[in-house]
C-alpha cells in the first residue's frame, strides 16, 4: 500500500488522506471512510442533491461530516448562502480542508466556519439552519439512528451506506431513498419533513456464523437486498422498490476483470416491475436515475434486444430522455441501420449530464467508423472530427 498523504492524530481517532487525485481522495477516520471513495462520488453527490431538492431555495446549510471540493460544488450549485461544518474531528477540520481544497481554492464557501459540536447544537436549536445535513461513511459499524426534533423551518437529512446492516435496525424520521443508477442504494432518514416511504419493521438478523463467514462485498449484497426488501413489504405499491429488492437479490460475485456492465445481473422479473414504474408515475429522480443506470448497463452489455425490450417503451414514454435516445442509437448502430443512428445521435444534440457526454462521444466515434467503413467518407468525417474534440 502506498503512505498516507496526510496523517493527523485528533481527539477523535487518527485521520488519515488515501492517496488519490487532487481533491477527491479519501479520508479515512480509524479506518471508516468520512469522505466518498472515487466509486461512491456519485452517490455522494446525489445524496446531497436529494436533500437539496426538500429545502427552501438558497438554504444556511450545517454539514455534519467532512466538507471536500465535490460537496461545497454541490452545495454551491444549490444556491446554499452559507456552510457551516462539524464534527467530532472538528479540530482537524481546518487543516483537512486547507489539504483538500489546495487545488480547489475556488471551491471553499465564502460564507461558513467550522464549529465545536456544542456551538453546532446551539446554532441548530436556534433555528440558524435550513437543512442540517449528514452524509454517510463508510467501513466499520453503521452510526446510531437518532431520534430528533429540529426547530419549526429547520430541515435535518441523515445518510446512511445501504450496504451496512440496516434492515434490522429501528429507524426513525421520515425515509428517503437514493441510488446510483442501479448501484450504492443509500437510506436516508429525514426531520422536519415528510418522506416518500414508510420504514416497516426491523428484520431478523443473520446469523453470527453466517456473518463471519462472509466476504465483505458478500456481506453488503446481503445488506443491500435486506434493506430493499424490507422498504418493499412496508411499501408494496411502489413497483420501483419491489423491482429493486429483486434486482440486489440477483446480483452474484464477479470477477475482478469484470467490467461494471458485467459484473451487472439484470433479472427480467425485477425490469418489469421497474418498467411498470415508469409507466404509473412522472419520472422524479430516482426512478430516472434507476432507469439511466439500466440503460447504461444495457449499453456496456451491448444488449440489443434487451435494449429493444426495456428501453425503447420507456424511451417513449420519455421523448427527452437523452440516456434512453444514446441507448437507442447504439443498438441502431449495431443493427447497422446507420441513417436512424445519425438522426438519433443529430436529435440529442449536447447533453449536459456527464455519462451522457462520454456515451455520445463514444457513439459518435463508432457511428463514424461504420461510416467509413460504408463509404461515406464525407459524413464519417464530420462525426469523427466532432469525437475528437471532446
Amino acid at each position: 500500500p502506498r503512505d498516507p498523504l496526510l496523517l493527523l492524530a485528533d481527539p477523535a481517532g487518527q485521520l488519515l488522506v488515501k492517496p488519490g487525485a487532487p481533491g477527491v481522495e479519501e479520508v479515512l477516520l480509524d479506518r471508516i471512510g468520512i469522505t466518498p471513495r472515487p466509486e461512491r462520488a456519485a452517490i455522494d453527490a446525489e445524496e446531497l442533491r436529494v436533500a437539496l431538492s426538500l429545502a427552501r431555495a438558497r438554504p444556511r446549510v450545517l454539514l455534519v461530516g467532512q466538507l471536500t471540493p465535490g460537496r461545497a460544488l454541490v452545495l454551491a450549485e444549490a444556491g446554499a448562502t452559507r456552510i457551516d461544518r462539524c464534527a467530532s474531528w472538528w479540530r482537524s477540520m481546518p487543516a483537512l480542508e486547507e489539504f483538500l481544497f489546495r487545488n480547489h481554492q475556488e471551491n471553499l464557501p465564502a460564507e461558513g466556519e467550522v464549529l465545536t459540536p456544542s456551538e453546532a447544537h446551539a446554532a441548530l436549536a436556534r433555528g440558524d439552519y435550513d437543512l442540517a445535513l449528514v452524509p454517510a461513511v463508510t467501513g466499520g459499524a453503521p452510526r446510531p439512528i437518532p431520534t430528533l426534533d429540529p426547530p419549526e423551518g429547520t430541515l435535518v437529512v441523515a445518510w446512511y451506506d445501504g450496504g451496512g446492516e440496516l434492515a434490522e435496525r429501528n429507524w426513525h424520521g421520515s425515509v428517503l431513498l437514493a441510488t446510483d443508477g442501479l448501484d450504492q442504494p443509500t437510506l436516508g432518514l429525514a426531520w422536519g419533513t415528510t418522506g416518500p416511504f414508510q420504514g416497516g419493521t426491523p428484520t431478523p438478523a443473520p446469523k453470527l456464523g453466517t456473518y463471519a463467514r462472509e466476504r465483505s462485498d458478500a456481506r453488503a449484497r446481503r445488506a443491500r437486498t435486506a434493506l430493499l426488501q424490507r422498504l418493499a413489504q412496508a411499501n408494496p405499491e411502489d413497483e420501483r422498490l419491489a423491482g429493486l429488492a429483486l434486482h440486489y437479490a440477483a446480483q452474484e460475485p464477479s470477477s475482478p476483470w469484470a467490467s461494471h456492465a458485467e459484473a451487472t445481473e439484470l433479472d427480467p422479473q425485477a425490469l418489469s416491475h421497474l418498467l411498470a414504474a415508469a409507466a404509473e408515475t412522472p419520472p422524479d429522480r430516482l426512478t430516472r436515475g434507476i432507469w439511466d443506470g439500466i440503460a447504461l448497463v444495457l449499453m456496456g452489455k451491448r444488449d440489443i434486444e434487451g435494449i429493444w425490450q426495456w428501453v425503447e417503451p420507456v424511451s417513449r414514454l420519455w421523448p427527452d430522455w437523452t440516456l434512453g435516445e444514446l441507448a437507442l442509437a447504439q443498438a441502431e448502430i449495431e443493427s447497422l441501420e446507420l441513417d436512424r443512428a445519425l438522426e438519433l445521435l443529430e436529435k440529442i444534440g449536447e447533453p449536459p449530464e456527464p455519462a451522457a457526454m462520454s456515451t455520445l462521444g463514444d457513439l459518435r466515434r463508432r457511428l463514424g467508423e461504420a461510416l467509413r467503413a460504408a463509404g461515406r467518407e464525407e459524413e464519417a468525417a464530420a462525426l469523427l472530427q466532432g469525437a475528437q474534440g471532446r
